[in-house]
Parts: C-alpha cells; structure tokens; sequence
C-alpha cells in the first residue's frame, strides 16, 4: 500500500481484511476506492456483495453479486457471489429463491460448506425436515470445522438477527447446537 497507494488489487486485499474483522462500512468506502480504479474489478465486487450483504442489504448485495458473475463468468472463485445470491434471498425469508439460487451454488461448487448450510436452513424454514438433515450432514461432512465456526460463535460481520435467523433454520433442519 505505501508504494502503490492505487494498487486495485492491495486495496481490495486490505478491504477483504477489514471486513473479516466485522468493520464492514469501512470495507465498503475501500470497495468504492477499487472500483473507482478498476471498474471491473471482479474481486471488488465481490466483496461489496459481501460487505452489503451482512450490513442488511439483501438486494444491493445480490446486484453487486451478479455483477461479479457477469464481469468474470468462469472464474473459479464465483462460488462467493453464487451463495451471496442464495443467502440474500435467505436473509429476506424468501426461502423458495433461495432454495433455487443455492441448489445452483451447489452444483457448480458441490465442496463449499456454506452453500449446504444455508440449503438445510432454507430447507428447515419451508418444512422439509428430511431433505434439511441430509442438507444439514452434508455441511457438517464437508468442512465440520466451518460448520463448527458458523454456528457456534457469531462471526464478527454477522448481525445479531441474520446470525439468528441462519441459527433458526438450522434448528428446523435438525441441529441440535
């Protein structure tokens, strides 16, 4: 950062960081410096769905999200903003689009635990107990230390009520944390 102050890819490097830590307002001014320098910055926005996202901004998470996916459609990393798309139907319980959007997460990134955590949640919250534990042992089985982290603590960017609503959903699929 100190010998290129406008380097796109240090800067969305240190905005990823920021946002880990739950400061995701500052994340977002980062954001808007990236693509003020590289408007077609795939990573950027990434991170702006991300970051809008978990701030309680379901729908400008899912533009910036599609966006990603249009700029770059065969880039190995839009398994993020093909869940972020998921889980912002989620977080709006529309849970038959986001049913949708994460079975199609799901099978372009079968391995991402997130993608099947947040199918047994959906799953719990519309009723289908059956399909919601085999959803719910499917994101356990994949990455349990993932699983463990997003269930057991809040991560810092997470707001209390969507932590709550995710924890919710789980619950009805079957876990018993």
């Amino acid at each position: 950062m100190a010998i290129d102050p406008i380097d796109a890819q240090a800067q969305v490097a240190l905005a990823w960081s920021i946002a880990n830590t739950g400061n995701l307002e500052e994340s977002l001014e980062r954001v808007s410096l990236v693509l003020k320098i590289n408007p077609n910055s795939v990573w950027a926005y990434g991170l702006k769905g991300a970051a809008l996202l978990y701030s309680g901004r379901p729908p400008e998470a899912r533009a910036a999200a599609l966006t990603a996916l249009r700029l770059s459609p065969r880039d190995p990393l839009n398994v993020l903003p093909s869940v972020q798309i998921g889980i912002s139907y989620y977080f709006e319980r529309d849970y038959l689009n986001a049913l949708e959007a994460l079975r199609r997460a799901i099978s372009r990134h079968p391995e991402f635990p997130q993608s099947h955590r947040y199918l047994a949640a959906a799953l719990g919250q519309l009723g289908h107990p059956e399909e919601a534990r085999v959803a719910l042992q499917q994101a356990i089985s994949i990455s349990p230390a993932s699983f463990d982290f997003h269930v057991n603590t809040r991560p810092p960017w997470f707001r209390p009520k969507d932590f709550e609503l995710m924890l919710d959903g789980l619950r009805k699929a079957g876990w018993q944390g």
